[in-house]
């Protein structure tokens, strides 16, 4: 999970974003491979969560 204490410069946070979302995409992909769909939700939950935290700092 991402940790984030004090504060972040706007490239950082632009950069984190990016990363999350393509590794939210990434997720999507893997259901189709692997069909285990409780553990890839469970797993985009938390990203969602991140970039929720991210977004509003």
């Amino acid at each position: 999970m991402l940790l984030l204490t004090g504060t972040i410069d706007s490239e950082t946070k632009r950069l984190t974003q990016i990363v999350i979302k393509r590794q939210l995409s990434d997720y999507v992909l893997e259901y189709w491979s692997y069909g285990d769909l409780y553990l890839i939700e469970q797993r985009k939950r938390i990203l969602q969560k991140e970039l929720e935290v991210l977004e509003n700092l």
